[in-house]
This record gives C-alpha cells, sequence and structure tokens, in this order.
C-alpha cells in the first residue's frame, strides 16, 4: 500500500510542477514597470532640466510610469519639487 501511495504521490507531484511562482523571461519588462510611478531622486528646483540622476521608481502607481523614464529626461520642473514626490505630468514642461 506504501508503496503505491509513493508512486501515486510522485505522479501527482509530477502533474502539478513546480510549487514556486516564477515569471517567464517574457514578462520581466511589464513586471518591471508594473505598478511604479517615477519619483525624484532628489530635489529639483524650478526651471531645472530633468536627467536620469534625477529620477527613480517606486510603487505605488498613481503618477507617470517608469516606461515614460526617456520621455521625461530633458523636460523641465515647473516649479521647485521636493525629493521623492511621485511625478505627474502636471509638474513638469
Amino acid at each position: 500500500d506504501l508503496a503505491r501511495f509513493m508512486a501515486s504521490l510522485r505522479h501527482t507531484q509530477a502533474t502539478i510542477g513546480k510549487n514556486a511562482l516564477t515569471s517567464l523571461p517574457s514578462e520581466e519588462p511589464a513586471r518591471k514597470n508594473a505598478r511604479r510611478s517615477l519619483v525624484t531622486a532628489r530635489s529639483l528646483h524650478q526651471g531645472q532640466i530633468i536627467q536620469a540622476g534625477d529620477l527613480t521608481w517606486k510603487r505605488p502607481a498613481h503618477g507617470i510610469s517608469p516606461r515614460n523614464f526617456d520621455e521625461v529626461l530633458g523636460m523641465k520642473a515647473r516649479c521647485d519639487i521636493e525629493e521623492d514626490t511621485v511625478l505627474q505630468w502636471s509638474l513638469l514642461e
């Protein structure tokens, strides 16, 4: 009985597959950008041109998506923006 039980258990485990959640390589870009917003890595002054070092991304996503990173680079701050501020299009020109 034990031998049949073990054979059945191994068959069931093989049928179910791995017990770990993983993402496919094709899903990686979406996972990298999903549910995040661009955030200021340091304070910006009004009129300052935004550079790569001025930005980072964090959760939650209620601001500009990281997929717009290249679009935001080179834009100017419309006003003084404090460090760790979730960027909105209204803050940029």
